[in-house]
């Protein structure tokens, strides 16, 4: 899809796409009936964890695509560990995909000279 593409089309996609991932997901179910393992794969483990990040199944097996995606959603099936996140709200609201990490120094009580390195390393 190309930015370009009218909000409306888009949200027509995603509820196509939500409604085919329920069938599919009820085709694996009825192969589990009938012996299979198809349910352990990890690509359909993936499919489901975004099935169920993404849309919501209301009364009589309706979906419904959810307003807001909830923190630590896949947003890349490629690489399902990227995490997505948001903060703030209105126009001071960020919103970070990637990896996070926290990093933290210890400094030692020790002065060093100007210019020399920590002696932790």
């Amino acid at each position: 899809m190309d930015y370009k593409t009218p909000e409306v089309e888009l949200r027509n996609k995603m509820q196509q796409a939500g409604e085919d991932i329920q069938r599919l997901r009820k085709w694996v179910e009825d192969q589990e009936e009938k012996g299979g393992v198809l349910k352990e794969a990890a690509q359909l483990k993936l499919l489901d964890r975004v099935f169920k990040e993404q849309y919501a199944v209301q009364e009589a097996e309706v979906i419904e695509v959810r307003r807001e995606e909830p923190v630590g959603a896949v947003r890349n099936p490629h690489d399902p560990d990227v995490e997505w996140a948001a903060k703030g709200r209105g126009k001071s609201r960020k919103e970070f995909e990637g990896y996070k990490v926290q990093v933290a120094e210890t400094v030692s009580e020790e002065p060093v000279e100007k210019g020399e390195p920590a002696r932790n390393f």
